[in-house]
This record gives C-alpha cells, structure tokens and sequence, in this order.
C-alpha cells in the first residue's frame, strides 16, 4: 500500500471517530434533556429530583426553540411549572424559534380546563399578559382560542385581576373584540357583550381605521351574536341608520342598506322591526333606498321583507315605494336587478300591491315598461302585454323625454329578433283607444283602462268626446271612478267627478267609490278626495260585508281618515261578523299597539245611524 493511500485511510478513521464522538454527545445531550421534559412533564415522582438535578440549565431550549416550562404549560402540568418557577425558571422567557412565545402563549394554546390553574399559577408570578411574542399576538388576543365561554371567562377574569385593559390593542390597533369577531366565536362573543360589556371599547379603531362593527357589518357569516355589534343596543352612539363610517361600509351607506346589498334578510327584519331600521333613507352616492338596492341586487327575499313591514300594523317606519333616486327611477325601475323574468314578474306585483307606480317616470322619462324594452326582457314585455294584471294597470302610451313610447323604442332596434318580438307584443297598445273600446273578458271600456294606467290624456280624450263612458260598469259592476280611486290616479278621479261621475255608485261587492279611497297611500291626497266626494254627496254606505268606510279605515290602520270622517259615521253599524268599527280596533288592538291610534280616534265618537243605500 502507498504512503497516500496510508494517509487517506488515517484521514478516513479520523473523521469517522470524531463522527462517532459528536453523535454519541448529541444523543447523550438530547437523551438527557428529553428525560428531563419527560419526567416534569408525564413523570410527577420524577419531576421534584429532574427539575433540581437540571441546576441552572432549567431554562435551556430545546431542539424546537422551547424550554420545559413551556411545555408543562401548555400541557397542564401545574405541579411541574410550580417546581421549575421555585427553582429559577424565567415565565416571561420567550422561544428561541420564529413564533417566540412565552410559557403563558403556551398554554393558551389549547386552552382547556386542564390548563386554567396552570395560567392562574403563572400569573401569580408575574407571567406577562401583555407580552408580545414574535408574531406580535399577545396572551390576552389568544384567550381567543377557548374552546368553552366559561373557560373563557375563568381566563379572562384573571387577566382582569392583573388590571389588564381587555382593549389593548396588537399592532395592528386591533383588540381581543376584533380577535373574537375576525375568527366568528360565536359563543365567546355572546360571553363578551353580556359580562363585559362595560368593558368594552367598541368604537375602538384599528390602523386602518375600521371598528369592530364594520368588520361585524361585512362578515359573511352574520349569526345572532354577531347581529348586536352592528346593531344600537351595545351603544348610544350606533344606530343601524346611522351614515358614520365606522358601522358600515362607509360614509355613503347605513347598515340597512348593506343588508339589502348583501342579501341578509333576517339581518334586514330585525333591523327594521326591533331597532327602527329606516328603510326610506338613501345613500349619499346614488340616491338609492334600500328597496332600490334589493332590486338591483337580486335580493328578492329582501324586497319581500321591506314590504311585509308596510302592512305590519306594529311598524310604524313603511317603506315609501314610490321615492326615486338622483336618475329619477323608483325601485320599479329597478327590477332588472333581479336576474329571472319570474322573480321580477313577482316583484312587480308586490311592489304594485305595496303602493308603486307601474307609471312612474326616471329623469329620462322612461316608465319601467321603457326598461323592459330596452333590456330586450321578451318574456316579461310578453306578460304586460298579455296578463290582465299589467294590461289594465300599464299606460303603453307614455313617452320618455325623446318623444318616444316603448313600442317606439321596440321599432328603433328592430333588426334584433328579440325586439322584432316585443314590437308585435306592443303593436296593439300603439294608439289611443288601446285594444277598442271594451275588453271581452269583463267588459273593460277604454276609459276604464285609462284610469287603471294613470293615462290623464286618454282619459281627458274619453271624458270629453265619449259622454256615456263616465258611469258605465263592467261585470264586476266598477266604474271609471273605482278603477281611478283603486288605482290612485287621483287627478283622472277628480277630472270625472268634475264631469258628473256617481259618486255613490255600488259595484257587485256593495263598494261605491268613498271605500276605494282606502287604497290611496298619501295621506293628504286620501284627504282631498274625501273630501271632494262628500262635497258632492257621497254618503257613508255598507257593503256586502256589513262594512262602511270606517271598518275599512280600522282595517288599513288609518286614524287621520277616522277622524277627517268623525262627523260622518256611526259606530253602531255591524259587519257581517257583527262588529263595528269600534269592536274591530279593539280586536286587532289586542295584537297590536298601533292600533292604539285607531281606537283613540274611534273613542268619544258619538253613534250616528249608518246610511243604506
């Protein structure tokens, strides 16, 4: 062998010594420090003669970065954290690692039952609730990781006692509150808003300036605990009407109309119902309501919640129906927000049934029935043309601000199959007599469907030229005047009592024109036609039902008209169920406070004797 290959050898059994040497320290080492964490960890006869045998290695870390106070932390082992503390263990060191944290982070990290004495032992001996390890998370955020309110609270209580501020904020300004709301504890936050609510700051804001609400406001998962945070209860100075950044998603918009944008119809109802939500304010951008951005947003079952609160007798704040935004559209405009022709067809009747105006004109002067068109919505032109709701309700004759009606606008773009379509849908309604002078179906004259469609040119056309139109019926036994009054065309019903109209003219169901008036929505013109009725005669009349005017008052909820027509109607007249009006408000009063107004009006009415026709 030569001399090199002699040396490479040596060279070889040199390393491999010293090799063997570094394993046999390392794993004497790790052996040694893995005995000593698990005897004060698992070994409590043991843990009294490692914890002093280690002397003043008692704070070495291990090969993760932790010392054995930190893992008997956060395993619980009160009785081992106890010894090492008495024998020199440092509770504010932190891990030698990228997380940094102390033998109280460590036990907040599955925080149980167990480990409760354990952070109370700390604590006694000034573990640092503040101390922020490398992540910047202090213990007091991470209390967050409870799995049970009442561990919660038993942690909580003791960092209290310490004299901690449970507002302290990390470095990103935010506080335990956000900690709780970011990771939706639902259980936790429900702790929080009834034991500490004193405590908490909850206008608190974080570095980029948001509170606690607005991260509330925007989280997708809005439970019942997350509702009070976005809602006036937890302070004076939120209010779910409120503008103030800080409770929305900012300045332009309140937490009503959020909910109607992000469709949280539950969240939305008991806005309105239990913290007087106004659904009538509107956004300082557009001008919309929050009906507006139902609409828009395709959140149908949020419109059918806005309009069920119209007809709660318990709610006072109804939605006005008809209010427009800066373009001059009411939410009827805006039905091309939802996405099926159904859900909009739908819509349409319950905002028309709520009080809309299927007639109404944006700044451009379209209609809604323009829109349609303009969408090119075939299936829904199709029904306006063709379902009698809409047919005898539409005015298919009004013309936007470039003098054109829908059908105009349908001929414009008539190379395009689909208003091709809605051409021939309309190409009937393209002229003043409309379908001709009566509907086959129920006996409809032209003047009837101009007075359903709020037409005042047709109808001033008619009331002229057509002498005998005025009063005729059709099978239901309604005239003009009932179609004008039930549809609140109010200026078509004036022009035909100013031309004779029969103001005490009963349909089939015993109704004559004054109990129509109950379907005018605005209050002063419900007022004025009342009162241009009985100026010419109208007398107070039951129908089939046994009901006058008053019944029907009491019914709708509408006490002014009580007593605009106090002089004027008796209490002694009885319905079919033998109630009067006075014994129908009490009735309903029993289910609703409302209805105290009613009764008020009915109250100290002397009982005339009611008028038969």
């Amino acid at each position: 062998m030569s001399a090199r290959s002699l040396f490479i050898s040596w060279l070889a059994l040199k390393a491999a010594i010293f090799g063997l040497l570094f394993i046999l320290l390392s794993f004497n080492y790790i052996f040694s420090t893995n005995t000593f964490w698990y005897d004060v960890n698992f070994d409590s006869s043991r843990a009294s003669k490692a914890i002093a045998g280690i002397g003043s290695n008692i704070d070495k870390f291990d090969q993760y970065g932790y010392t054995a106070l930190m893992i008997a932390a956060q395993n619980g082992e009160t009785s081992s954290v106890d010894l090492m503390i008495k024998n020199g263990a440092n509770v504010n060191l932190t891990a030698n690692n990228d997380i940094g944290d102390s033998a109280l982070h460590t036990a907040l990290w599955n925080m149980s039952p167990k480990v409760i004495g354990t952070i109370d032992l700390l604590l006694k001996n000034n573990s640092n609730p503040l101390l922020k390890n490398k992540q910047k998370r202090t213990p007091l955020i991470m209390t967050v990781r409870a799995n049970a309110p009442e561990d919660f609270k038993k942690v909580l209580d003791m960092f209290i006692a310490k004299g901690v501020d449970i507002n302290y904020p990390d470095d990103t300004g935010r506080s335990l509150l956000f900690s709780v709301v970011d990771q939706t504890k639902h259980d936790i936050l429900n702790a929080l808003q009834t034991d500490y609510k004193h405590l908490i700051d909850f206008d608190l804001k974080d570095k980029s300036g948001k509170t606690v609400t607005q991260l509330a406001a925007t989280k997708g998962d809005i439970q019942d605990s997350l509702k009070p945070l976005v809602f006036k209860q937890l302070g004076p100075s939120m209010s779910v009407n409120s503008y103030d950044p800080r409770y929305s998603f900012n300045k332009d918009f309140t937490l009503i109309m959020v909910a109607a944008i992000k469709g949280k119809d539950d969240y939305l109802s008991e806005a309105i119902k239990k913290y007087g939500g106004d659904v009538n304010l509107s956004d300082k951008i557009f001008g919309n309501t929050s009906l507006h951005w139902a609409c828009l947003y395709n959140r149908l079952k949020c419109v059918g919640v806005i309009l069920e609160n119209n007809i709660d007798f318990s709610n006072k704040n109804k939605a006005d129906i008809n209010l427009k935004n800066k373009a001059g559209m009411s939410p009827i405009h805006c039905l091309w927000g939802i996405r099926s022709s159904a859900d909009r067809i739908s819509a349409a009747k319950l905002l028309y049934d709520a009080g809309a105006n299927f007639n109404a004109q944006d700044n451009n002067g379209n209609t809604f029935l323009h829109n349609a068109v303009l969408w090119a919505d075939v299936d829904f032109v199709k029904l306006i043309a063709t379902d009698d709701y809409f047919v005898h309700r539409v005015n298919f004759n009004i013309k936007n601000k470039d003098n054109k009606t829908a059908f105009d606008l349908a001929q414009k773009f008539i190379q395009d199959y689909k208003y091709l379509e809605i051409s021939n849908l309309l190409r009937n309604y393209n002229n003043i007599y409309y379908v001709g002078t009566k509907d086959k179906q129920v006996g409809i004259t032209a003047l009837m469907l101009a007075c359903i469609r709020g037409d005042q040119a047709t109808a001033k056309t008619l009331i002229a030229e057509v002498k005998d139109a005025i009063n005729k019926k059709d099978k239901n036994g309604d005239t003009p005047l009932h179609f004008a009054l039930r549809s609140r065309n109010i200026d078509i019903a004036k022009m035909l009592i100013a031309a004779g109209a029969k103001v005490n003219e009963k349909n089939n169901l015993g109704d004559t024109p004054l109990n129509e008036v109950i379907n005018i929505f605005d209050k002063a013109q419900r007022e004025e036609i009342v009162k241009l009725l009985l100026e010419k005669g109208s007398g107070i009349s039951e129908n089939k039902n046994g009901e006058n005017i008053m019944h029907l008052a009491v019914r709708k909820n509408m006490p002014e008209l009580i007593l605009f027509l106090k002089q004027n109607f008796g209490k002694s007249a009885k319905n079919k169920d033998g109630k009067t009006a006075y014994d129908l408000a009490k009735e309903i009063g029993k289910k609703s406070d409302a209805m105290k107004e009613v009764i008020n009006a009915l109250d100290g009415i002397a009982p005339v004797a009611s008028t038969k026709r």
